[in-house]
């Protein structure tokens, strides 16, 4: 775990606004990009009609917004600072500030699990002008994947096993990147491995046709914050801490080595939202495509092309569906609208993406979400924990927020990230 990961870049919200207020109760949460887009309309549920300001980061400023809906411009911000007063729960009635950082689910395990009890200042660069910001420890992780599956578990001298509570399935694709070939259609989960281990494999071993064994497909994904990168990991029967190598993706035809990095578990993006924006990056086909290796040479082949892991929540995106619960299957996501296109979907292990066979157990490419706090965690925190653990519940399968269920759909049962599969 790199150390530079663990310092949490979170929103402290205007200078005005946080010298003119003073919240009852103060929060910190921290975890998976993926859920965040989940996490933002399960809190905007509990102030309800309480919330005052949502401060966030548009990655270029700091701005302001009070809609709380999916809406809203903060609704897939990765920094957030709520202002208000609960209007629902265990803290109704009380002014409550709740600073978020989804910069991964790792990350958020590690920040909560650690004993030392590790107090991060919570701050983004472009907040530095009003020289303030919030130092705490973080109260509540959202985490993609187990605590027992990460390098933090509770074996772990110095770590301690964190209350995790599911709130809902979710589930990952993989993806080609914009310009591939349209043969390229299934991520066998062998072929899965090679890459996590190599960073690449002939094309060949992934479609089985001969034809492609000139071309070179190189990968793409998260770093070793991400609960995403754990399932992707764990279910294609790569071990966790291993070391993986990857590219990231400057333009579409142009990639450069990312790993193994300095800790030997190999880099990526910070979050999902990044490898969706490397998936669609625009390329003409039959142009040039420049690598960068891990000695920085350059080669240059018109035949390179790139997968990547990416949860159904990104790939999606903003993209609409039909139906409530339980009924977001690949068709019903609106092929024009989905940040990832549908024709860049790949299927896993020759099935395509649905929640109908993630159900049966048949598509494996599923975690369950987890909220997480320690067993020593505060009153306050227990209880706004378990306030939020009844929204999240709730609204997991929502329309708005493709690639979840509710776990009283899953006909089957997993105890571990990528472990055993048994049918109720």
């Amino acid at each position: 775990m790199k150390l530079s990961k663990l310092v949490m870049t979170l929103l402290a919200g205007c200078a005005l606004a946080e010298s003119a207020h003073a919240a009852a109760v103060t929060l910190h949460l921290y975890g998976s990009t993926a859920y965040r887009r989940a996490s933002f309309i399960a809190i905007g549920n509990l102030y309800g009609a309480g919330v005052s300001s949502i401060v966030y980061d548009t990655g270029s400023a700091i701005t302001t917004t009070t809609d709380r809906t999916q809406a809203s411009p903060a609704f897939a911000s990765t920094n957030i600072l709520w202002h208000g007063t609960i209007s629902t729960g265990s803290l109704a009635g009380q002014s409550v500030d709740i600073y978020c950082n989804w910069a991964g689910s790792v990350g958020g395990v590690t920040s909560v699990a650690d004993d030392t009890h590790p107090v991060y200042s919570v701050f983004i660069p472009a907040d530095n002008i009003f020289g303030h910001f919030s130092s705490s420890a973080v109260d509540v992780a959202m985490a993609d994947c187990f605590q027992d599956a990460t390098p933090v578990n509770a074996s772990v001298t110095g770590f301690s096993a964190l209350n995790e509570n599911i709130v809902a399935v979710l589930e990952f694709i993989w993806a080609k990147g914009n310009g591939s070939p349209a043969g390229m259609t299934n991520m066998p989960p062998y072929a899965a491995r090679a890459l996590l281990q190599n960073g690449q494999v002939v094309m060949s071993q992934i479609t089985g046709n001969t034809n492609d064994s000139t071309n070179i497909v190189y990968l793409t994904g998260r770093n070793d914050d991400s609960g995403t990168r754990i399932v992707t990991e764990t279910d294609a029967g790569y071990p966790v801490g291993n070391a993986l190598i990857q590219y990231t993706i400057t333009t579409a035809t142009n990639y450069n080595y990312a790993g193994p990095a300095a800790d030997g578990l190999g880099d990526g993006y910070a979050s999902g939202g990044s490898v969706s924006t490397a998936l669609r990056a625009s390329r003409t086909p039959g142009s040039a495509v420049i690598v960068k290796d891990s000695h920085g040479v350059f080669t240059t082949n018109a035949n390179n092309y790139f997968v990547g892991y990416i949860a159904v929540t990104d790939a999606a995106g903003n993209g609409s569906t039909t139906g409530g619960e339980g009924s977001n299957t690949l068709a019903t996501v609106t092929t024009g609208s989905s940040t990832v296109p549908l024709a860049q979907w790949m299927n896993y292990n020759g099935l395509p993406w649905s929640e109908l066979s993630i159900r049966e157990g048949a598509y494996t490419m599923f975690g369950f979400e987890h909220c997480d706090f320690r067993n020593d965690a505060s009153t306050t925190v227990q209880n706004f924990a378990a306030d939020l653990i009844s929204k999240q519940q709730v609204e997991a399968g929502a329309a708005y927020i493709p690639g979840t269920m509710q776990l009283g759909d899953m006909k089957i049962s997993r105890n571990d990230d990528g472990g055993p599969i048994t049918h109720n």
